[in-house]
């Protein structure tokens, strides 16, 4: 492929993804009869004082005539577990494909070139795994609760630490292949002296 097809093909996929996703961001935004009970909760959850202001959105997996009889099953079930069905589905055929083309039929590889491949296979898989890992906290937290039908109170402090531990993943990515080179780099003078 050129690099304008790879590239529309990289991005287009996830411009797909965001365009399903999207539409539901509506669901997290609350009506006006909807609002003092989620100030409420809020404010009982968080101990918050009457006199502090609260910004705080909320959705249910029942629908409520408060909220004008919206709930956030359609953004679970159409939004969220399909993109990261396609996302990861994809991963893992960009993967096989990529390990399929680096072997070549009927050539005797060097076992340096080997070793290289399989680093770099590695590397992809931390690359995609790991990230997966972090968010599936989340969104396990999330999805779990919504399906059961069980508020999140208490579980909503969780949700938003595993929130902010996902900026991480590319730093633990790096880390681990920073780790890698300086044992490699280690071993390698070690055995020159």
């Amino acid at each position: 492929f050129s690099s304008t097809r790879r590239l529309f093909i990289a991005y287009g996929y996830c411009l797909i993804i965001i365009c399903i996703s999207s539409p539901f961001v509506r669901s997290f935004i609350n009506e006006k009869t909807w609002q003092p009970h989620v100030d409420s909760e809020v404010r009982g959850i968080q101990d918050i004082h009457h006199s502090e202001p609260v910004y705080a959105y909320a959705a249910t997996p029942k629908e409520i005539p408060e909220n004008n009889y919206r709930t956030v099953l359609p953004f679970v079930l159409i939004a969220t577990i399909p993109s990261y069905v396609w996302s990861y589905s994809a991963f893992i055929v960009t993967t096989f494909l990529t390990k399929r083309a680096l072997r070549i039929e009927g050539v005797q590889l060097s076992t340096k070139t080997i070793g290289m491949q399989r680093r770099f296979l590695r590397m992809q898989l931390l690359q995609g795994l790991v990230p997966l890992a972090i968010t599936a906290i989340p969104v396990s937290i999330f999805i779990g609760t919504m399906i059961a039908g069980v508020s999140m109170d208490r579980w909503s402090i969780l949700h938003t630490f595993a929130i902010h531990a996902v900026p991480i993943v590319q730093a633990l990515v790096s880390f681990t292949y920073v780790r890698q080179m300086s044992r490699k780099n280690a071993e390698l003078s070690s055995g020159t002296k």
